[in-house]
């Protein structure tokens, strides 16, 4: 099923990052240096002050930490899980090369209060993450960079806690952004709905895509350049299939030389041109990629993956 697979992904990269750990242990030192990028620096309110973090359990990868701001403070206060050094899950042995060097991506999901107690605060939830669930429900066909800002959209959340003296009632912005681009970006098209009834159905809306792709800046919590947001087409993992709960999967890889490349495309022009009265489809549509399907390997245009239900899409990041 679709979500045996994410699950199953999900497995796999633990399992890797485990076993990294384990080899870090055993040669004494971490498998990987550094790391961090932009959002390595902790902002703080004052040199004297450290921000008070609550630790829970997270799923992508390891713990993550809710910062609050103290009393009388009007801004925002960030950190990130490495602030725990007592934590097994953030020693340095854990900042393995899978974590700290290819899927080093991580969420900040922003929370400001509107009631009196927490007026003008913003706490900040920061989650590392191994691959990136993306709403695709908003339109029947819309573009890659559509769903990613329709995902990331601020919404109205309702504070019902009446503890600590809260009125509860009131009103919150909840707004999830990314913190850290990773170098290997896997973003999953959640194409299954869960009805009334209880039932999973999929969802087959369609969601157009090139061989490269900027990551809308309005999606970033920080100010990343258009190169920074820039990544390559690696894979597409498609399923077909009416039902969710099964099917089959295929992989289109982005593997052609350029001389295939080219020639595919100079075909693909053609045989449009000639055989249908509709537009042609853009270069990009028809830039050639290699569909593996079980043993059977042919070559075919990007937008036959487009209309393949694409499920996971990889993209390495272009400037590491």
């Amino acid at each position: 099923t679709q979500e045996d697979a994410s699950e199953f992904l999900q497995l796999v990269f633990e399992t890797i990052r485990r076993e990294e750990m384990e080899e870090a242990k055993k040669s004494g030192a971490a498998a990987s240096g550094g790391g961090g990028g932009k959002n390595s620096q902790q902002k703080v309110s004052s040199p004297q002050q450290k921000p008070t973090t609550t630790e829970e359990g997270g799923g992508g990868g390891g713990k993550w930490v809710t910062v609050g701001v103290r009393k009388g403070e009007e801004r925002m206060v960030v950190a990130n899980s490495q602030l725990d050094p007592s934590s097994a899950a953030h020693s340095p042995a854990s900042r393995t090369i899978l974590s700290s060097r290819i899927l080093n991506g991580t969420l900040r999901s922003h929370l400001r209060g509107a009631s009196n107690s927490a007026k003008g605060v913003t706490s900040v939830t920061i989650q590392p993450f191994f691959f990136l669930p993306v709403d695709i429900h908003h339109k029947g066909r819309q573009s890659l960079e559509e769903a990613m800002k329709n995902t990331f959209a601020a919404e109205v959340v309702i504070n019902e806690d009446r503890t600590a003296g809260g009125r509860g009632g009131g009103e919150m912005r909840k707004q999830e952004l990314i913190g850290t681009l990773p170098n290997v970006l896997i973003i999953q098209l959640k194409r299954w709905a869960v009805t009334s009834e209880g039932d999973v159905v999929k969802i087959d809306n369609t969601v157009s895509f090139g061989p490269s792709f900027v990551v809308p800046a309005e999606v970033c919590a920080d100010k990343y350049s258009g190169a920074e947001r820039s990544y390559t087409l690696k894979a597409v993992v498609c399923h077909r299939g009416m039902q969710a709960v099964k099917g089959h999967y295929v992989t289109y890889v982005n593997n052609c030389p350029p001389s295939v490349i080219e020639e595919h495309t100079k075909v693909a022009a053609t045989a449009s041109a000639t055989t249908s009265s509709a537009p042609a489809p853009s270069k990009a549509q028809r830039h050639p990629l290699t569909l593996c399907d079980d043993s059977r390997l042919s070559v075919v245009p990007l937008s036959k993956a487009v209309e393949d239900t694409p499920y996971f899409l990889f993209w390495v990041r272009n400037e590491m």
